[in-house]
């Protein structure tokens, strides 16, 4: 019994706990050398072993910004994702250095992907408040929240910038999307590359505030 519950409390332990509650789904991705099966002519993937068209094994590349390689009989082909997870029989992919979703698909001996849309994005994120990244002026932006009132954000790049190994300062929460975060107090957000802030790394600066209080409005309401 004891070593039951040792195992149990390791497990725990070794399980990545996040602020934000992904769907099921999403939180499901793949990992390293879990397999992923598809069906050409019906452009499906699956987990389930009976697509026996084509078998994919993923691995993930080292230090070169931890990106899916999908392998299959010997050949290794790129996803240009970070991060993979299943709608049904669509496979989304993310690449944590663009900020960018994908839906893939498989032909021509190549892994295809089309960019999703905004509003594609929110389907799997609806609780999610998304700044693009084209709504920073001067790599800057206010926004504002309610008061003690915990409010989840996300990065999502529009543009043509990339954002190799950027990540958040002073933010610990380590999330299966890097664009992601959350604020339930104002302070400020720095997304950077290791701290630099310079003409070719330049820092992301978000700053959330409380709403205003419209006094006015309490005014009126003593009057009558």
């Amino acid at each position: 019994m004891k070593k039951f519950l040792l195992v149990l409390l390791m497990m725990c332990i070794m399980l990545p706990a996040y602020a934000y509650e992904y769907k099921q789904n999403v939180k499901d991705g793949l990992s390293a050398g879990d397999k992923i099966f598809y069906e050409q002519k019906s452009a499906k993937w699956s987990k389930d072993k009976s697509f026996r068209d084509i078998h994919f094994k993923k691995y993930i590349t080292t230090g070169t910004g931890s990106f899916s390689v999908f392998a299959y009989r010997g050949n290794l082909y790129d996803t240009g994702t970070t991060y993979e997870f299943l709608d049904g029989n669509k496979l989304i992919g993310y690449n944590a250095h663009k900020l960018k979703f994908y839906e893939l698909t498989f032909s021509n001996q190549k892994i295809n992907k089309k960019e999703l849309s905004q509003e594609q994005v929110e389907q799997y994120f609806p609780d999610v408040d998304i700044i693009k990244i084209s709504e920073l002026k001067d790599n800057k932006l206010d926004i504002e929240k309610p008061w003690f009132k915990r409010k989840t954000f996300m990065l999502l790049n529009d543009t043509d910038e990339e954002f190799y190994k950027y990540q958040f300062e002073r933010y610990k929460q380590d999330e299966l999307i890097r664009g992601l975060f959350e604020a339930k107090y104002p302070r400020r957000f720095v997304f950077s590359h290791f701290k630099a802030n310079n003409e070719m790394f330049p820092a992301l600066e978000i700053n959330i505030h409380n709403k205003k209080l419209n006094f006015n409005l309490f005014n009126k309401q003593e009057k009558h």
